[in-house]
């Protein structure tokens, strides 16, 4: 039987003078995906899948070396389309997302609604779940979408 992982990436860097989809992983960040690597063994993957944003590519590099496996970046795994939105203070931000969540067909936030986001994540991940259905799979994305996918 195979398995899917689904894996947020670690902490990023937070810079509020570069968008957040730039963002890189912190130093903490880093030390904490070795920890993730060790957990992420006991599931015996066969592949690493990432979305295309620093982040998410360097921890799924980092527990792709641990594992000794290949990562494939894939588009359509991206966080939910906030490229327009800048730096928000954390209350700011949060009760962006909350609106987000609570009108998931009203553009509220960034350049898609929660369901637009919601459907091309979906979409991607059982893509990737069909064509690799006889396969143990982690996918190294993000939180607003995951959280999306997951409910």
């Amino acid at each position: 039987m195979s398995t899917l992982i689904l894996v947020k990436h670690s902490l990023p860097q937070i810079e509020p003078e570069v968008p957040a989809n730039q963002w890189r992983l912190s130093e903490e960040g880093q030390r904490r995906v070795q920890v993730l690597a060790q957990k992420l063994a006991q599931y015996e993957l066969d592949l690493i899948f990432s979305s295309i944003e620093p982040k998410a590519i360097e921890t799924a590099h980092i527990v792709a070396a641990a594992l000794e496996k290949q990562v494939e970046i894939v588009e359509d795994l991206h966080e939910h389309d906030r490229r327009n939105v800048g730096f928000l203070e954390k209350q700011r931000f949060e009760a962006s997302i909350a609106q987000f969540f609570a009108q998931p067909d009203v553009l509220t936030l960034g350049n898609e609604t929660a369901n637009q986001a919601y459907h091309r994540f979906s979409r991607t991940v059982v893509g990737i779940t069909e064509e690799y259905a006889d396969k143990n799979v982690a996918l190294i994305t993000h939180g607003t979408v995951l959280t999306l996918f997951v409910n």
